[in-house]
């Protein structure tokens, strides 16, 4: 058979150091048979990097809710300001101006 037999799965390996494996004691060697997107780690890697993101119908309307209450606060303190600012007496346009 060409390019040997097919790998196994993850769960039926043995003798197998994966990244991040620590040694305790004593010494070994090591064969690297795979490295980058090739490795275990990197499958899922790239799977979790396939994925896309989507907003959760409760963000989507805190997203609405924050946005208009943004608008609104926004758009009250500015009429507050200027209110302020034409109880004494300058021009209404002027003060807008100011406030905004």
């Amino acid at each position: 058979m060409v390019g040997g037999a097919p790998p196994l799965p993850f769960t039926e390996q043995t003798n197998v150091a994966f990244m991040g494996t620590l040694v305790v004691s004593d010494r070994g060697r090591g064969l690297i048979i795979a490295v980058g997107e090739q490795t275990e780690f990197g499958k899922v890697a790239k799977e979790f990097s396939e994925v896309e993101e989507r907003k959760s119908p409760l963000q989507v309307k805190i997203d609405e809710l924050l946005g208009r209450l943004l608008a609104y606060a926004s758009s009250s303190g500015i009429a507050v300001m200027a209110f302020l600012g034409y109880l004494p007496g300058q021009p209404f346009l002027e003060t807008v101006c100011q406030s905004a």
